[in-house]
């Protein structure tokens, strides 16, 4: 099973429908998205904050969001719901925008309304780790594109921070 995040009016799952993917689910926060969604696919579609999964742990295979991430008001909180509904061994794919102009950033945060922050590749990856995620891959995939490919291991890696608390604790001795 397959989720999208924020599928933009089915674009996205439809993408995967049409490549075969038989089980589906999409979510976002717009009941309208929702119902123009279910006139395009069968999928599993519920209104829903990427910060509140409405799904079980480990359900699925993978998950993709496309060029929402910079809406999002809490992303340390998105990505541990995405950590926390996929299951071991499975991918997160995230692309957003990045411009490389400043100025790009500061125009476009004044045009797009909901806008919240512009990520760099580093605050995606530092995001991707601290919610548990090890990178597999991380390029610009266009002029305005980041794209970010996050596993979820068996076993969630302890971050320095938590090392550091544990070994304070003797739990190393």
């Amino acid at each position: 099973t397959h989720i999208v995040l924020a599928q933009k009016e089915a674009r996205r799952l439809s993408f995967f429908q049409k490549r075969g993917v038989k089980k589906l689910a999409g979510i976002d926060i717009s009941p309208k998205m929702i119902a123009r969604a279910r006139k395009m696919v069968k999928a599993i579609l519920k209104v829903a904050s990427v910060d509140k999964l409405p799904f079980k742990d480990n359900s699925f295979d993978f998950v993709v969001n496309t060029e929402s991430f910079h809406h999002f008001p809490d992303p340390g909180k998105a990505l541990s719901e995405v950590f926390r509904v996929l299951k071991p061994n499975s991918r997160f794919y995230l692309a957003d925008i990045n411009f490389f102009i400043p100025l790009l950033h500061f125009l476009f945060k004044k045009l797009e309304p909901g806008h919240v922050k512009i990520y760099s590749k580093k605050e995606f990856a530092d995001l991707f780790k601290k919610a548990g995620f090890k990178i597999v891959r991380q390029k610009r995939v266009a002029w305005f594109v980041i794209l970010t490919v996050g596993e979820k291991l068996k076993n969630k890696p302890l971050l320095e921070s938590n090392k550091e608390l544990i070994w304070k604790k003797g739990t190393f001795n």
